[in-house]
């Protein structure tokens, strides 16, 4: 019973991409705005709360691969009929998803001019 409330904890990256995309989006907005708060109260700003710094494209592939996916992967030891569901489509699909999206926000960024006005 443990383990089963584990993996769904850390169940969100094996969700459907539309599903998943929001959940994802939703909490890297949580982390930055406890993150702005800190800057606001001048407390040290954790890696992965500053929205200035972070790529938390990286982050979160990182988070799936070393967490999530092996736990949901063994999770589907116990129910082999979920694998395809919760392997292949859900966790092969969002890990695409991410490095669609770090693609597309590397693009603006190298695309957006700069303002260097000291040239």
């Amino acid at each position: 019973m443990n383990f089963a409330l584990y993996a769904a904890h850390h169940s969100a990256p094996a969700k459907l991409t539309p599903i998943y995309a929001k959940f994802f989006y939703n909490r890297i907005e949580e982390f930055y705005q406890l993150g702005d708060l800190e800057k606001k109260k001048a407390i040290p700003v954790d890696y992965f709360f500053d929205r200035t710094i972070s790529n938390p494209y990286d982050l979160e592939k990182g988070y799936i691969e070393v967490i999530a996916q092996p736990i949901i992967e063994l999770w589907c030891t116990f129910l082999p009929n979920l694998k395809e569901d919760l392997v292949t489509k859900g966790i092969e699909e969002n890990l695409k998803f991410l490095q669609k999206e770090k693609e597309e926000a590397e693009s603006k960024i190298r695309k957006a001019p700069i303002n260097d006005t000291s040239i």
